[in-house]
């Protein structure tokens, strides 16, 4: 592990300070930073996302029944 992420830090920073510093990174580093956002935010985001999807009603039975319907009409069968 790079030596510079096991430096720890305890002084209060301003978000503006932190967003200042964040952006005078090289890429690489701010890279690094993203990617752990997203590990640290990602229970959050799927739980927002879960919230927006509708539950699945349908049950294999329903699949099936709907898959002959359809086959029987492209087979011209009524």
């Amino acid at each position: 592990m790079n030596t510079a992420l096991k430096r720890k830090y305890s002084i209060p920073f301003t978000l503006e300070q932190i967003l200042d510093l964040i952006r005078s990174l090289p890429l690489e580093e701010k890279i690094i930073i993203e990617k752990e956002i997203e590990r640290d935010t990602l229970v959050a985001r799927a739980a927002k996302i879960d919230k927006k999807v509708k539950n699945n009603t349908l049950t294999m039975d329903d699949i099936a029944n709907e898959v002959k319907i359809v086959r029987k009409k492209q087979h011209g069968e009524s």
